[in-house]
């Protein structure tokens, strides 16, 4: 109805930030981090300089503090609390976080920003915005796989059919549709006859 169609309830008349019965919908999320008065850049990971920007026209950041968490593989490494002090409107500043040892897992620096103080429409602590900064990448050396029960590949070959056996199994394919026909291991079959490809998505109004 806001843009002179006629007032209905088709499929798109849900499709905003926020949805008919009040619930917040994903955009709305992205736009609160879009729209975040406090900023942060990275300048050295591995130093753990970075740079604080108060979008803010009239008011300094001393009343938000950065919550900083330095994640490996799941598991929180260290973390950390620094109160955002003397950040004068429209300018920045560095902020320099500590960093644990790294090992070999691939490690990440999340950062939530929070307001201090309670506001009409949120509590004290409330999160900002929120960050997230990749320290290094994973440098673990893989384990090279030991084949203690491997067995050179044999194939069989007809006329219509391949055929690959190895240990405690075999595989066999049909030279005319390319499919797996059998497939056998320790003695049991696992398949019943050749598999095919059902794809099927629902249709919607962006198809017709």
């Amino acid at each position: 109805g806001d843009y002179g169609d006629y007032p209905n309830n088709y499929n798109f008349c849900l499709d905003g930030l926020i949805y008919s019965d009040q619930t917040p919908g994903p955009g709305l999320k992205e736009y609160k981090q879009v729209i975040a008065p406090v900023k942060i850049h990275a300048r050295d990971l591995t130093r753990g300089e970075l740079k604080v920007e108060n979008k803010l026209w009239f008011t300094t950041l001393d009343d938000y503090t950065l919550h900083a968490e330095v994640r490996a593989e799941g598991e929180t490494l260290a973390t950390q609390q620094i109160k955002l002090r003397d950040v004068a409107p429209n300018s920045e500043a560095p902020l320099q976080i500590t960093l644990p040892q790294l090992d070999a897992r691939e490690a990440f620096l999340n950062i939530t920003v929070t307001k201090d103080s309670r506001t009409r429409y949120s509590e004290a602590g409330h999160p900002i915005a929120t960050y997230q900064f990749p320290l290094k990448e994973n440098t673990a050396q893989p384990v090279p796989f030991a084949p203690n029960n491997a067995r050179p590949l044999t194939l069989e070959d007809d006329r219509l059919s391949c055929t690959v056996r190895g240990y405690n199994f075999a595989i066999t394919f049909s030279k005319m549709s390319g499919k797996p026909t059998s497939w056998q291991v320790n003695g049991e079959s696992l398949l019943t006859r050749e598999p095919k490809i059902n794809f099927f998505k629902p249709m919607i109004d962006n198809h017709k």
